[in-house]
């Protein structure tokens, strides 16, 4: 688990807005455990290491992306759980 090191309810309603505006390749990069959407969303969450917070996305991704209908809301909420 990797700490979450900012104001969380700021932080969250900003990265819930980038998560459901980007599903699709936020998808394709954590998928690949790589990408500028990924780089972005480990930026904004200001996780201390991104290195291992995108092998934790890249591991969790069926976890994260459920079903091809998951909601931004699910996604968000299970990326949190990966970051504390």
């Amino acid at each position: 688990v990797v700490p979450l090191q900012q104001n969380k309810s700021i932080v969250m309603e900003e990265t819930d807005k980038f998560i459901a505006d980007n599903m699709d390749a936020l998808a394709t990069d954590i998928a690949m455990g790589e990408g500028e959407y990924v780089d972005t969303l480990s930026t904004m969450l200001n996780v201390s290491d991104s290195v291992a917070f995108k092998a934790a996305l890249q591991a969790n991704f069926d976890n994260i992306f459920s079903s091809s209908d998951v909601s931004a809301t699910e996604v968000s909420g299970k990326i949190y759980s990966l970051v504390g």
